[in-house]
């Protein structure tokens, strides 16, 4: 995977994570939302939104994000910036639902089971998603690493150039 803006132990960190901060804006309003993480793919994020938020209105009059996680061991954070795109059916689309219900039990399985071994009583330990929400894949076209110091490193998508042979 060297050819990926995401290397393999960021897509690990990524994959840990349920949810994600996703960065939009509409005109001069910023917005920034936790979204939940469906799949690392390649370099794209998938990610699920409800349909009442600001997320899904600023898109549809800009699609460009930022999303962003931070690594709580290392205190290093990672923001990345791409497109966003709304899938709404087609072969990409079904097996992210599937996903999408897999990883929303697997999480509420998880967080009952921790409340209660913390003898806590929460009415939230369950996630589900309204009968109609959104599927977005982000396309990341530079990652942005910072350091503990405020270090930062960028990494571009590189454009393929075609080079031109001349006939002699």
């Amino acid at each position: 995977m060297a050819d990926n803006l995401i290397s393999d132990e960021l897509r690990n960190l990524l994959e840990k994570k349920e949810f994600v901060y996703i960065a939009t804006c509409q005109d001069d309003r910023p917005n920034v939302a936790p979204k939940f993480l469906i799949k690392v793919d390649k370099d794209s994020l998938f990610l699920a939104d409800f349909l009442n938020g600001r997320t899904c209105a600023n898109l549809k009059k800009n699609s460009n994000v930022a999303v962003s996680i931070l690594n709580i061991d290392t205190l290093i954070g990672y923001q990345f910036l791409g497109k966003a795109h709304e899938l709404k059916d087609g072969e990409e689309y079904e097996p992210l639902i599937k996903r999408l219900q897999d990883r929303e039990m697997k999480f509420c399985v998880e967080r009952i089971v921790a409340g209660v071994s913390r003898n806590n009583k929460s009415e939230n330990f369950e996630v589900s998603f309204p009968e109609h929400f959104a599927i977005f894949r982000v396309d990341i076209e530079e990652v942005v690493i910072i350091g503990p110091e405020a270090k930062l490193v960028r990494k571009h998508r590189v454009p393929v150039v075609q080079s031109k042979v001349t006939p002699v």
